[in-house]
């Protein structure tokens, strides 16, 4: 058996050991393209529950000043398809219960020393609609994740996947390639 390549009519065996064709591995005409981007530009909330309690409220308030913008306030009217009229600072509540490895609620209205430290309840009782998605207790693996967190919509997730990342190593903002909504956060 033979593969011929339509670009050079060149008789490819398909069986025995690999050959490089002329033109190197794969000898495609065409081009590809790699974009680099840098993920310390967006919020980080890779290591955000273990943070100290002022960090945990910093990050809080950046994504509540992200969700708070006049033009994001249809996300939490309920005409995006989010029945249960959550508000900004209830989804950052559960965005960080779905990471906290703590079985209480975290209470966002606590100031920057308590933050992560005052608890309203169980937060189990915010996945009584979905009873088989429980919160993870762990740093999320992807950024489709957050799609599991109760209040979440894909139109808030199409908000929040521009600013932030799970990937950043830092707590930092790299001031220099960050967006303006970040840098205003």
């Amino acid at each position: 058996k033979t593969l011929v390549s339509e670009n050079k009519a060149k008789n490819v065996p398909l069986t025995g050991p690999y050959e490089t064709p002329e033109g190197g591995y794969g000898a495609f005409l065409g081009r590809f393209s790699v974009e680099i981007e840098d993920e310390e530009k967006k919020i980080s909330i890779r290591k955000w529950s273990t943070l100290p309690s002022p960090k945990q409220k910093m990050i809080a308030d950046q994504i509540f000043s992200i969700l708070s913008k006049p033009e994001n306030s249809i996300l939490f009217d309920g005409s995006t398809g989010n029945n249960k009229n959550i508000s900004p600072s209830q989804l950052i509540g559960n965005i960080y219960d779905y990471i906290s490895s703590d079985d209480r609620s975290v209470d966002v209205t606590a100031s920057k020393e308590r933050f992560g430290l005052d608890f309203l309840g169980d937060k189990r009782g915010h996945y009584t609609d979905t009873p088989d998605i429980m919160p993870k207790k762990a740093p999320m693996d992807t950024l489709a994740e957050l799609r599991l967190v109760p209040g979440m919509t894909d139109a808030i997730f199409q908000v929040l996947s521009k600013t932030i990342t799970i990937y950043g190593e830092s707590d930092k903002i790299n001031i220099l390639s960050a967006s303006d909504d970040v840098l205003a956060a």
